[in-house]
This record gives structure tokens, sequence and C-alpha cells, in this order.
């Protein structure tokens, strides 16, 4: 099972790696951390000190082998981010669905059309 934290407030670099690597052993695979824009959009984007989330995922690959599966994950620029551990069992359906409407994948697995998914009709 993978590894998967996050934090939201203090949410530094060497403290989202530190989780990382505390979890190493969930996931021997890949290993990724993303955070937010600080939430006070006056602070520098490079200040670790600015408020903001972070999630840090440690992979145990499972479908999709090769490093598009990386995670922490955000399809391409619509705003969602993820850490997921699990298997949508008719993302095959979905994918196609979603390709039809002109998406596009750069990975096999379920989590990249999980994002296209809620990019197109939300979370409901």
């Amino acid at each position: 099972m993978c590894g998967i934290a996050g934090i939201v407030g203090e949410a530094t670099i060497a403290r989202l790696e530190a989780m990382e690597r505390a979890q190493a052993h969930r996931g021997p695979d890949d290993r990724g951390v993303w955070r937010s824009a600080p939430f006070d959009r006056a602070a520098s984007a490079e200040s670790d000190a600015a408020p903001r989330c972070g999630f840090a995922h440690s992979r145990l690959a499972i479908m999709d082998l090769s490093p598009l599966g990386h995670q922490p994950r955000t399809y391409r620029d619509n705003g969602v981010h993820i850490c997921f551990n699990g298997e949508i069992y008719n993302f095959a359906d979905i994918r196609a669905e979603l390709l039809a409407l002109g998406y596009e994948f750069e990975s096999t697995g379920d989590t990249e059309v999980l994002l296209a998914a809620v990019g197109e009709w939300g979370v409901e």
C-alpha cells in the first residue's frame, strides 16, 4: 500500500520530505512531494514561512508501472491535485468518455483519469 501524508500550515519542503522518508517503506517504487502556493497571496511563492498545504507520497506501483504514474499528481493545470491509493474499477470507461471529450492522457493509470474527471464534472 502506498504511503500518503499531508499537512496544512507549515508545509515546508523539509517537513514534506521528512514525512515522505518516514513512510518510504510503504512504497519503494517512487516518491514525491507537492505543496500549494501560499495561502497569503502577498507572500513570496518561495517563502517557507507562508502557510500552505502539501502532500508527500511513497509509491507502490501496481497499475501504471512507469514513471508517468508519479504522485502527488496534477492533471495539466486544472488546479486539482491528488495523492491517491485505491482502484477505480471502471476507469477505462471513464477514460474513453473523457477521450471523446478531447482529453489527453500521459499515463495508463486511473489517478490521471480521476483528476481529469473531477476537472470535467466536479466532485459530485
